[in-house]
């Protein structure tokens, strides 16, 4: 098995060095968080060269690296990298299997797939909890906690266009709301599992 290449497929301009990083793509494109494909390479502290899979700009001007992995893939130099990145208060995210492995959509899960506020994509279920009274719905993001936890969260509407308010480390936004775009999240995964990519055929 060692031996076997995964397929490269062309999508989007791009040439993606296996189909599971493509579904990533197709994943990332259908929840509309602006990404690029293997943009920079980086020399780590112990001489490697490291470069990420995908770079994803928020809309408040902060950077999350996604490194795309089968579910037995190597992961020393993403680990190396990522202590380095967390240093300086950039997140990195192992993305392990497909979207739908990943967000562990075919087994039990809590609420909370995604930041409303920044988009990123925890590999638990994070801690959230629903305020019934007020109707919101908190979800707890270590990105935001680590941009904004000296600082005030401006209210605003994030990269899902969902208004958005931090409270204490938690990002808040109203509960009707989160819960459908958790559903659209849940839909993009299964949509970019299904997509083909042979004999010109290219997901929309």
């Amino acid at each position: 098995m060692n031996n076997l290449k995964p397929i490269e497929t062309k999508w989007k301009g791009y040439r993606f060095r296996s189909r599971l990083e493509a579904r990533w793509a197709v994943f990332f494109n259908r929840v509309r968080l602006s990404w690029e494909y293997e943009p920079e390479g980086f020399v780590l502290p112990s001489g490697g060269r490291y470069l990420p899979d995908f770079r994803i700009r928020t809309p408040q001007g902060n950077t999350i690296w996604y490194e795309v992995k089968p579910t037995n893939g190597d992961e020393e130099k993403f680990k190396e990298f990522s202590e380095v990145a967390s240093s300086n208060t950039v997140c990195c995210q192992l993305l392990r299997g497909d979207p739908v492995e990943y967000l562990r959509l075919e087994s039990e899960r809590d609420h909370g797939i995604i930041c409303p506020h920044c988009g990123h994509i925890g590999d638990t279920a994070p801690s959230c909890d629903i305020d019934e009274h007020n109707k919101e719905f908190y979800y707890e993001c270590t990105p935001c906690d680590v941009v904004w936890r000296f600082d005030h969260l401006p209210q605003d509407a994030g990269v899902f266009n969902i208004p958005c308010r931090f409270h204490k480390g938690w990002v808040v936004a109203p509960t009707d709301i989160y819960l459908r775009l958790e559903t659209h999240v849940i839909q993009a995964a299964y949509y970019a599992r299904s997509v083909r990519f042979e004999h010109g055929e290219t997901p929309s």
